[in-house]
């Protein structure tokens, strides 16, 4: 700094608005510089030392600092660079996210299991795959697959799905400072914060779609579950055919994870057979009574099953034309049932063609528990 100037309060940030830090540029003072930035005319200075900003003129008061060509005093760019590798305190690194410790640390190839538990990042791994399904995982059949895996393949895929919290972020702090000077600047500080943060946006997206997949499922589960035990208290109703034989073979091995299967148990049925069936609502799983009460109740998939109605009233009667080959007493399966009231269902001609008909929900019977 000119020794005819005041002395230079120096700032937080390459700001004339930015906060000061405390500390002073005396008259005549010399400093290293790391870092210069222009703006509107004004070369803002970055302190070596970490101290903060200078400047080199400020409007209104004129020249505030000059550059002295002493090489004792500036740092060549090689030095600049060393600096800037060796000027990570403990505090700086604690305050990057586990992500990015450990790419930090994949890029050393650094040895992890001093700071990771083999077996608990195999057992939380498992969990996730347990819980999320992710179909690059779907070979995984335990965790004692993933103990046979290297460690650092688990951590990538704990990293990948958010489940960092087995990893003792102080231990891979201390493991990168016991690098001491020879601890290289990281390759991510070169990314784009924008970039970090849609991976953190599409991460949540994730977790809210997989809780809001499995929230949906269990309601619909409890809706069923409270729709066939009000059933059971009703007189039992054929308002269902099986299409074809239905056994514990033919249940598919995920049934678990695609639908409602093996809540409350299977109800083998024969082709043919009548059923009580509870509301399908679009599901592969249809919950079925068995006429004899020893049979009992159970899911029965919905590929096996027709929903059967009764024509109770004539389609002239309700201001329906053109179905008077609908008759009272004839039954029908039921396709489609539509919100507007009305229903696609086919019905059997004498001949045995089966002909498909809109009609009005008005001339169909319903299961006596919603008359």
């Amino acid at each position: 700094c000119p020794p005819d100037r005041a002395a230079l309060g120096i700032r937080a940030a390459p700001s004339f608005d930015a906060a000061r830090t405390g500390q002073l540029l005396q008259p005549g003072e010399a400093f290293a510089v790391s870092e210069e930035l222009e703006s509107d005319g004004v070369i803002f200075l970055l302190l070596a030392d970490d101290r903060g900003w200078a400047f080199n003129m400020k409007p209104g008061i004129g020249t505030m600092c000059i550059r002295q060509e002493d090489d004792e005093t500036r740092p060549s760019r090689v030095k600049k660079v060393v600096q800037q590798a060796k000027q990570w305190s403990r505090a700086e690194i604690e305050q990057l996210p586990v992500s990015q410790l450990l790419r930090w640390h994949e890029a050393l190839g650094s040895d992890l299991r001093n700071v990771v538990s083999e077996s608990k990042a195999a057992e939380r791994l498992w969990r996730e795959v347990q819980q999320r399904h992710p179909p690059e995982l779907e070979a995984v059949d335990g965790p004692d697959a993933l103990a046979a895996w290297p460690l650092q393949d688990v951590v990538r895929w704990l990293e990948h799905l958010g489940a960092v919290e087995v990893i003792d972020k102080e231990k891979l702090a201390q493991l990168l400072l016991d690098q001491g000077e020879d601890l290289p600047a990281p390759a991510f500080l070169g990314e784009a914060a924008e970039n970090a943060f849609l991976t953190q946006v599409q991460r949540r997206v994730a977790v809210v779609k997989d809780a809001a997949t499995s929230l949906l499922s269990q309601l619909s589960k409890e809706l069923v579950n409270v729709e066939a035990i009000e059933r059971s208290r009703h007189a039992w109703h054929p308002n269902g055919r099986v299409l074809e034989d239905f056994g514990l073979a033919d249940v598919p091995a995920d049934a678990d994870q695609r639908g409602f299967g093996g809540v409350g148990g299977y109800l083998e049925v024969s082709a043919g057979e009548r059923l009580d069936i509870a509301p399908r609502a679009g599901t592969d799983w249809t919950w079925c009574i068995a006429q004899a009460p020893e049979r009992g109740q159970g899911w029965v998939l919905s590929t096996a099953l027709t929903e059967v109605a009764t024509v109770v009233n004539k389609p002239s009667d309700v201001g329906a034309e053109g179905l008077d080959h609908f008759l009272v007493g004839d039954q029908v399966d039921i396709t489609f049932r539509h919100y507007s009231g009305w229903t696609l269902c086919q019905r059997t001609a004498d001949g045995g063609a089966a002909a498909s008909s809109w009609v009005p929900d008005a001339i169909l019977g319903d299961h006596p528990k919603n008359e």
